[in-house]
């Protein structure tokens, strides 16, 4: 009969999707199927590679109960044999929030906080379109993790979703977690020049985008 000695990774996340398990053991057969107790966790090809190893395709469905899962191998014999516990179904990441949820465009290496659940070491970031960069994700713990955005000064305007991925592929995606504000535009100055020594003089900036405590600045040295 099959058996089965080990699996590598003996283990995937809530939402992991065509994600490759190398089963190691004996007695393995051309044509050997696998399948995995429970539902949620679907093999969709075995690849025979030689009587001691064989590769299976493995989707862990987003709502898949987590826990440990048996590994049950049939040769085309009919020889089975059942692996307890052999494979373990873990928590997604979850995002429940983001601060701030917006930025503008042209924004920097600017630092969002992300709350939610499942977090792990090495988890990754993303946000849906284009023009919004994840530069780095650091978790602080499995509720809470740090990102480093920077976004383009072309992006799109409008909301984003953010997708999560830890590890070992679970996943999850929150929609329209994040939007893409519109950049404060200056169009024209009135006046548009002073003399050295001006103190205090208003200029009057017109465009679009500004918002309740815009700051401007002025190249060079000696423009306050």
């Amino acid at each position: 009969k099959p058996v089965a000695v080990s699996l590598s990774p003996s283990s995937l996340g809530q939402g992991a999707v065509e994600r490759t398990v190398v089963v190691t053991g004996t007695g393995f057969q051309s044509g050997v199927s696998a399948s995995f107790s429970g539902s949620g966790v679907t093999v969709s090809s075995v690849d025979f590679t030689d009587p001691t190893s064989i590769t299976l395709r493995v989707t862990v469905d987003a709502a898949a109960a987590t826990g440990a899962r048996d590994l049950t191998l049939t040769n085309p014999d009919a020889g089975r044999y059942v692996a307890t516990a052999a494979f373990t179904v873990t928590a997604k990441p979850v995002a429940s929030g983001v601060s701030p949820s917006s930025r503008g465009q042209g924004a920097v290496s600017q630092v969002l906080v992300v709350s939610g659940s499942g977090f792990v070491s090495g988890m990754s970031a993303s946000f849906s379109g284009s023009g919004v960069t994840v530069n780095s994700v650091l978790v602080t713990g499995p509720s809470s993790a740090t990102v480093s955005v920077t976004v383009d000064a072309a992006a799109a305007t409008g909301a984003r979703d953010l997708t999560l991925t830890n590890t070992d592929a679970g996943t999850s995606t929150l929609s329209s977690a994040f939007t893409v504000v519109a950049k404060p535009v200056a169009v024209s100055l009135s006046p548009s020049s002073l003399g050295q020594g001006a103190v205090e003089r208003t200029v009057v900036v017109t465009g679009t985008g500004f918002q309740s405590g815009v700051s401007a600045s002025f190249s060079g040295s000696g423009v306050t």
